[in-house]
C-alpha cells in the first residue's frame, strides 16, 4: 500500500512540475518570449510609407474616445530588418494634437494579454508616453518593440497588440 502511495506522490508531483513549465511557456509565448527577434533597435531606418502592408490596424484609446489607426498610413522604420511604425506617429494619427508627456499609455494584445499582468512587467506599466517614440509596431504583425536601451523584458513585447490605452496624467 504505502509503496502505491508514494508512487501516486511522484506521479503527482511530476504532473505539477510539467503544468508550471507548460503555464510558464504560455506566459513566455504570449509575451514575446526570447526567441523575439524584434529587440536591438539601434539604429531605426526610415521606408516610405507606401512600403508598409495595407490593412492592419489598432485600436487607441484616450479619455471616452476610440480611435482606429491604420499602421499602413505612417511611415516604416526597419528594425532588424523587420518593418515597424513609431507608436508616436501611430498615437498621432488619431490624436494629433495630444501631448505625449501628458498622457501614460498601457497595451492589451488581441488575445486579452497585458504587461501589467507579468511580474516582469508590473512597475513598467504604464510606460510615460513620451516613451511612445522609442516603440514601434509592426505594421505586419501588431506586435511591439522597443529601443534597447531601455531593458524592458520579454512581457513588454506584445504580440498581436489590439489597442493602446492613453491615460492623462493626474
Amino acid at each position: 500500500m504505502k509503496t502505491r502511495q508514494m508512487a501516486l506522490r511522484t506521479w503527482c508531483r511530476g504532473v505539477a512540475v510539467i503544468a508550471m513549465a507548460l503555464a510558464w511557456a504560455g506566459c513566455e509565448a504570449a509575451s514575446g518570449g526570447t526567441n523575439d527577434t524584434t529587440t536591438g533597435i539601434d539604429a531605426a531606418t526610415d521606408i516610405p510609407a507606401e512600403a508598409a502592408p495595407a490593412g492592419k490596424t489598432v485600436r487607441v484609446v484616450h479619455g471616452d474616445q476610440t480611435k482606429t489607426a491604420d499602421l499602413s498610413l505612417e511611415p516604416v522604420v526597419t528594425v532588424k530588418d523587420l518593418p515597424f511604425v513609431r507608436l508616436s506617429d501611430v498615437v498621432a494619427q488619431v490624436f494629433p494634437s495630444l501631448d505625449l508627456s501628458t498622457v501614460t499609455a498601457d497595451f492589451t494584445a488581441g488575445d486579452g494579454f497585458q504587461p501589467a499582468s507579468s511580474p516582469n512587467c508590473a512597475t513598467l506599466i504604464p510606460v510615460d508616453g513620451s516613451l511612445l517614440s522609442r516603440g514601434y509596431i509592426s505594421p505586419e504583425t501588431r506586435n511591439l518593440a522597443w529601443d534597447d536601451d531601455l531593458q524592458y523584458p520579454g512581457c513588454m513585447r506584445v504580440r498581436d497588440t489590439a489597442e493602446i490605452r492613453l491615460v492623462d496624467r493626474e
